[in-house]
Formats: C-alpha cells, structure tokens, sequence
C-alpha cells in the first residue's frame, strides 16, 4: 500500500481534527464526523480543507451527538443519536430538513438506532433494547427494522443472532452497586449499510461450540431488501485462550483498580466475576467488522489468530476478490473505491489523522 494523501493538521484551527467518528466519501469530498465538536468537516479528495457542517445545539442542522453519515442523492444525511433524528444537508452543505424516528407502538423510539438510510428515503434501524434488559436475555434475537420515509414502522427485514456486548458484573462491587461491561469479543450479527442507500449487508457469525470447520453468513440485500445472495463461508474456529482473555480482563479491571468511584469492594473478586463474564465464548467468530465497499463490493475483516486481521472484499455476488492487511497503525475509515481506501491514523502524540492508501499489486 503506498500512502498518498492525508487529512489533518495539529497546528491549524480549520484541518486539525479531534476524535474522528464516521467518515464518508461523496463524490470528491471527504466528510469527517467530529462528535466531539458536533459537526461534521468536509475535505476534497485531495486533501484540501472545504468547511464545516452543523453545530453544537438542538436547533434545525445542529447536533447534540453525531453519529452515521450517508448519502441520499445528491443530498447527504446525518444521525443524531441524542436526538433521536436525521438532519438532511444539500450538495452545497445547506440544512434541507429534520426527520425525528416515530418508531410503532411496541417499539419505543428511543430504542431505534439507525443503520441507515436506502435509496427510497426509508430508514434501517436496530431495536436496541438498555443494558440492563441485553444482560438479561444476551442471546435473544434482534430486529433490523424498516420505516418509512416519516420515521414510522413499516416492516422487519432481517433478524439479528448472537451474544449482545453488554455484561453484567456484580460481585466484588459494594452491595447495592452494578457494573455494565462491553464484552472483549461478542458474535451478535454484523449489519452495513451502502453509504448511497443502494442496499445494505447482514453478517451471521454465531461463534463456534467446538473445534470443527465451522461456517459464517453473508446475506446481501437490494434498497427493496429484496435479497441479493445468501452465502455460507467454511472456516477453521480460533480458540480464545485463557493468556488473551487474561489480557483483556487485565485491560478492563485496570480502569476501576483505583477505585476511584468507591464501587469495588474486594478486587480479588472483582477480577474473577470479570474474568467469568468475558468467558461466554470459547472461539473467535471468524468476522469482526463488515464494510459496505464501492460498486457493491463487501468488505469483511477476518481474524487470522488471536491478534491479527486482514480484509477480504467480495464481489456484488458474494465470491472473493482480494485481500489486504491495513498498515500499521491504522484502522479502516471509509472503502471509498477498488483502488485504495481511506484509515484513521494517530501519531505519537495521539493527534488523529485521516489517511488515504492507494493498493498496490505485490
């Protein structure tokens, strides 16, 4: 991979980023989600600064917490996750109109949370239910719903498997206290929305029980979630092993060792009621993310070993067409075209940066 252009600048008010969220390529343009400052900075291809899009506040266009970016058109879309809404913008940034999720009677509309918008203007959203009532029933199945253009229901599309990432941790705290946990490794469905709504993507990677060839799911639907393909891919389950999962209990437990909250009470027992909540799974599902890529292509990281990653694109009916490891460092921020991608960097003084990587043939 060779690295062609980048997006930032720590000395400069206008190019510098903070916390970079969901990123987005329209056209020639790079739309940089900046949650922290709630709004969005937009740059060319090429690297060039253009402006900024929304504010902090409540109002027509501002943001109270930026989450997706898509396009619809030539419009493009905001999620307001506070907000519980979706601010529409012009080609030329200029606030177009507000659309607040209505959600349906039996589904409350503060749990919607949006996957994206389709072509049609109708809207994917997952039923998302608290943390406290995920812990309860961490295996019970998720609905990837549909609504239409006014927010409101109109059907379900898929439904979502596997463990959720919330966890419950009790013992060890003081007595009338409780710690929700992300789990360090978690097998619910993965979905990805196609930024342009031109369809979106259903990964099933249920975990392994045993040390036999297993196999994941990739479903693949139409902006009429028609469905498109539907195929399993055969893989070898990793093992968790009791040094990895160590590490990650290691990670969490660390945060609260101060105990700067006054909620642990016996660390000993802290550490184990941890160590027995992050133990659900005993193999790695065989896909950690999924990306909507350009012209239809899918693209899933697979994990290798314990530690290592790499991304493998599928064409628009399903079958492999490549693979590359992301550079050192780095993450992926955008698949923007067949020729090279978009990744979140940070330097050695934590500084973000948006990068783009041109693929080269080995």
């Amino acid at each position: 991979m060779e690295r062609t252009v980048t997006i930032g600048d720590a000395m400069d008010g206008e190019t510098g980023l903070t916390r970079v969220g969901d990123v987005t390529i329209a056209g020639d343009r790079v739309l940089v989600g900046q949650p922290m400052e709630r709004r969005v900075r937009v740059f060319s291809t090429r690297g060039e600064f253009i402006g900024f899009v929304g504010r902090q506040g409540a109002g027509p266009g501002e943001f109270e917490g930026l989450g997706r970016i898509g396009l619809l058109g030539d419009m493009f879309w905001v999620w307001d996750y506070h907000l519980n809404r979706i601010e529409y913008f012009s080609a030329n940034y200029d606030h177009v109109s507000t659309l607040s999720l209505r959600g349906h009677p039996s589904v409350s509309a503060s749990g919607l949370h949006l996957a994206g918008v389709l072509r049609d203007s109708s809207i994917l959203a997952r039923v998302m239910s608290s943390a406290a009532v995920a812990v309860s029933a961490p295996r019970a199945p998720e609905w990837l719903l549909r609504l239409d253009p006014k927010g409101f229901l109109r059907d379900s599309v898929a439904i979502l498997r596997g463990i959720v990432p919330e966890t419950e941790v009790i013992d060890g705290l003081q007595s009338d206290r409780r710690l929700y946990m992300t789990r360090p490794v978690f097998d619910r469905s993965l979905v990805a929305v196609w930024p342009d709504g031109s369809g979106f993507v259903v990964v099933d990677r249920e975990s392994a029980a045993e040390r036999v060839r297993h196999r994941y799911r990739v479903t693949k639907f139409d902006a009429d979630a028609d469905t498109v393909f539907r195929r399993d891919y055969p893989y070898e389950p990793i093992p968790i092993s009791s040094a990895w999962l160590s590490r990650r209990v290691d990670q969490a437990t660390g945060v609260h060792a101060g105990n700067r909250w006054g909620i642990v009470a016996n660390r000993r027992r802290f550490r184990l009621a941890v160590r027995e909540a992050f133990s659900d799974l005993e193999y790695f599902p065989a896909v950690a993310a999924v990306e909507a890529g350009p012209n239809g292509t899918t693209w899933l990281l697979r994990r290798i070993d314990e530690d290592s990653f790499e991304w493998e694109v599928l064409d628009t009916a399903g079958f492999p067409i490549g693979r590359f490891e992301e550079p050192p460092g780095a993450r992926l921020a955008a698949a923007a075209d067949l020729g090279g991608a978009w990744f979140h960097e940070r330097d050695e003084l934590d500084v973000p940066y948006i990068v783009r990587y041109e693929f080269r043939d080995r």
